[in-house]
């Protein structure tokens, strides 16, 4: 494993209390029906079919993959190489750009893409280990219209550090500066710990000290051997840093120098809106278990932490200036994803601790988590596996593509570990709901209306009510976790042609009612031939009804 791989490790099995409450955070019967459908038809592309689509990485329209070949014959075994691909997922057009490298070596293996859309191009960075020989890695980038169009000149060799050095693990993100919004690249580099361990280093692809038509780093006597600074250069060269990210709030990532075990990593963040970056402590690891999937959020950074009572991981979140605690509560817990405050995390199947993931949405507004794609069984299954979800936003809502097992190349005597993998596509609408009132005397009313985006007219809305739990520990965010069971459906409604609808409701007796509106969603959108992309089932924020 690369040094610059966020570490994982098997915590404790939880106690039974905690995997009692696990299932109940998660939904359950018919909302378990979530899936999804493949980013190619099979059939469009019989070049596709054999191949292994991984580690999917998505900003608006634009994705970036790796595409690892595979031998056309059982045991279908991998490539050892990847090939960094690009995809819009709306439309289906998609090109090699990792194969676009000028006189690429056959033995060039490309991994870690990360993607960004910036001012209308798209950008797409990765991670690229030339030969056996030399046997270093180095950083290239990619520019280009949504469209698949690629500038001149590119892909470049952006960063290729002093000679025998490594350039790990690129991310590429917006960060506020002082003048303006910044295309900011940043990846964990050996340079000068000589392999021991690795630094975080930053390129700001927006600079332009002579303010003239180019960057710096397209400007004629740009080296990349000498492109980066390291963002702090106070940490501890023994104990190193690794798995950066990249948002508005600046770049974060993984330090282990006050760590008391090596995978006891805590996050420290540099702040780039300032004439230096200024560093600070972001995040302390309360206890001696794993993280990994670092992610920039709009506010801050998300992550996969520990789980409580020993017990797996769970999805953190910080914003900046305000407190850190578990989001969610999921089951075990693989990869994450974040777009702004939301989330797409994998989780066991049904709330159970199996190790056969699924996909989950989920948006602090609602506290709910919803299923993208729950293909499996509450028991391990290697071949229904859903695993590294790409989140970002779509028309109305969100798009989830994700790294899918049920490719027919797999058997059940496939090694875990030699999987052949598919990109599969879901999007998630967004379902609002207002009331009229949340107080009223018995024998009143209150006016429920809801909206779905995209739009979904003629469809089915119900307006339902549940029941809420809470539980207070330490680690959760604002010290309580509130979830609902029991879901039952007051009354259906059909959305008007501006995919909105109403229903005043006359509640039966005193009490406290939590309601919600919940869409049990659609198929939209034509993407690539007759395909259709469907929309998953969402829920609107739950709202608290006081009958006196």
């Amino acid at each position: 494993m690369d040094a610059h791989v966020a570490r994982r490790r098997t915590c404790r099995a939880p106690v039974f209390l905690f995997v009692v409450l696990l299932v109940l955070l998660l939904p359950t019967g018919a909302a378990l029906a979530a899936d999804g459908v493949p980013l190619y038809p099979p059939g469009v592309d019989a070049g596709y079919a054999w191949t292994s689509m991984e580690n999917p990485d998505m900003s608006a329209t634009a994705l970036t993959f790796e595409l690892i070949g595979l031998d056309a014959t059982p045991p279908y075994a991998k490539s050892q190489t990847a090939r960094v691909m690009f995809w819009n997922a709306a439309t289906g057009v998609n090109r090699p750009i990792g194969a676009e490298v000028p006189a690429l070596p056959d033995a060039a293996d490309q991994r870690s893409p990360a993607v960004c859309t910036f001012k209308g191009d798209v950008y797409t960075v990765w991670q690229q280990w030339n030969d056996p020989v030399t046997a270093t890695r180095d950083i290239w980038l990619w520019r280009g219209a949504p469209n698949g169009d690629t500038d001149a000149g590119f892909p470049m060799l952006l960063v290729s550090g002093p000679a025998g050095s490594n350039q790990y693990s690129p991310e590429i993100g917006v960060s506020k500066t002082p003048a303006g919004d910044h295309l900011v690249v940043a990846w964990a580099d050996d340079r000068d710990t000589a392999g021991a361990t690795t630094w975080i280093y930053m390129l700001d692809l927006s600079a332009n000290t002579d303010g003239d038509a180019n960057p710096n780093y397209l400007e004629p006597g740009y080296d990349p051997a000498y492109g980066g600074d390291r963002v702090d250069p106070t940490g501890d060269p023994l104990k190193g840093q690794f798995g950066p990210a990249v948002g508005a709030k600046g770049v974060f990532w993984f330090d282990l120098r006050g760590a008391s075990d090596a995978d006891n990593a805590d996050i420290y963040r540099a702040d780039l809106n300032a004439v230096a970056p200024i560093v600070s402590l972001f995040w302390t690891n309360p206890a001696d278990y794993g993280t990994g999937f670092l992610r920039a959020t709009g506010d801050g950074a998300a992550w996969l932490g520990p789980g409580i009572a020993g017990g797996p991981f769970e999805p953190w979140v910080r914003k900046v200036g305000g407190g850190s605690g578990i989001t969610t509560i999921v089951s075990s817990p693989m990869s994450l994803d974040a777009s702004g405050s939301r989330l797409a995390v994998t989780g066991g199947h049904g709330g159970n601790t199996s190790g056969d993931p699924d996909v989950y949405f989920y948006d602090p507004a609602t506290r709910q988590n919803v299923p993208v794609c729950s293909v499996g069984a509450d028991i391990w299954n290697k071949l229904k596996i859903q695993d590294t979800p790409a989140l970002s936003t779509a028309d109305g809502g969100y798009r989830v593509v994700w790294a899918d097992s049920r490719k027919f190349t797999n058997t059940a005597a496939t090694d875990s570990t030699a999987l052949a993998y598919e990109l599969y596509v879901a999007l998630v609408p967004t379902v609002s709901l207002r009331a009229s009132r949340t107080t009223v005397k018995l024998g009143g009313s209150v006016t429920l209306t809801s909206k779905v985006t995209p739009r979904f007219g003629g469809s089915k809305l119900k307006f339902q009510k549940g029941t809420a739990h809470s539980w207070s520990h330490a680690w959760l965010l604002g010290g309580k976790q509130v979830w609902y069971t029991g879901w039952k459906t007051l009354k259906g409604k059909s959305l008007s042609g501006a995919s909105t609808t109403s229903w005043t409701w006359t509640p039966g007796a005193k009490g406290t009612y939590w309601v919600r509106a919940w869409f049990s969603g659609g198929t939209k959108y034509a993407d690539v031939g007759s395909r259709k992309v469907p929309h998953v089932a969402n829920t609107s924020k739950v709202i608290k009804v006081i009958v006196k």
